[in-house]
C-alpha cells in the first residue's frame, strides 16, 4: 500500500502523496484521485502521473479509462 502521508517530495501540495494527478498542457497540474469528473476549458495533452517527485523506488500499474464528451 503506498504511503498517504502528505510529504515534501508531492508535485502537488496539499494532495496525498502516490495519489493520481493530472496536467492538461502546460497548465496548472491537478488531483484526480480515483474519480474526477470536470469541465475542462484548456487544449493539450493529457498527462497523468502519480504524486510523487522520487520515482526510482515506485513500481506498479494503474488501469485507467477516461471518457470524452463533447
Amino acid at each position: 500500500m503506498p504511503n498517504t502521508s502528505l510529504t515534501a517530495s508531492n508535485i502537488v501540495t496539499g494532495v496525498w502523496h502516490a495519489s493520481l494527478i493530472g496536467r492538461i498542457g502546460d497548465n496548472q497540474p491537478f488531483f484526480v484521485g480515483n474519480t474526477l469528473t470536470q469541465v475542462v476549458e484548456q487544449t493539450g495533452y493529457v498527462y497523468l502521473r502519480i504524486n510523487d517527485t522520487a520515482l526510482n523506488d515506485n513500481s506498479g500499474e494503474i488501469t485507467l479509462r477516461i471518457q470524452i464528451t463533447k
